[in-house]
């Protein structure tokens, strides 16, 4: 099953303030990279279906990270319950819709593959992690600002396990 970018970053960050470790956007954006990873080498599909790019600052969900870039270098602590997005009504008139966060859009199997995930980097450093993607190929080979192809995160991972989770030289 493949979701929404948005439902699994609400998760993520859902599930760290659970572990008393609130995360920050910048935080946020290297874990959606190594779930990405995970799912891909895991389960052989994508997590998500949204873009990440290759920023300057490491891989990056952009609808993401827009959505919470306003908590600048702090953590995120509040609960996620939704989150609001632009749309057109039947006489093509825009309006802000709110749709709910629903921790039961994500199966179960693939919550212990998000956790384990979110486990392996709760007590590393934002700029660590930073570092770990800028010596990792898909984000190597990839030019500033462009896409970082799924399959270059597939075939990276597939030879290096060990580096989707934390402490994998």
């Amino acid at each position: 099953m493949c979701y929404e970018a948005i439902d699994i970053a609400q998760y993520v960050i859902n599930y760290s303030i659970d572990r008393g470790k609130p995360i920050s956007n910048l935080k946020l954006q290297k874990v959606l990279y190594y779930i990405q990873a995970a799912f891909l080498v895991n389960r052989n599909n994508p997590c998500f279906k949204e873009d990440i790019q290759n920023w300057r600052h490491g891989p990056v969900v952009p609808e993401v990270y827009k959505r919470y870039k306003i908590y600048s270098n702090r953590e995120i602590n509040e609960k996620q319950t939704g989150h609001s997005e632009l749309a057109l009504d039947e006489d093509s008139n825009l309006y802000t819709k709110i749709v709910e966060f629903r921790e039961d859009k994500i199966c179960e199997k693939d919550k212990i593959l998000i956790k384990k995930v979110v486990d392996s980097y709760l007590d590393v450093e934002p700029w660590e992690m930073v570092k770990k993607t800028h010596h990792e190929d898909p984000w190597i080979y990839t030019s500033r600002a462009e896409q970082i192809s799924i399959e270059s995160i597939r075939e990276y991972f597939k030879l290096n396990r060990s580096r989707i989770f934390c402490g994998g030289n």
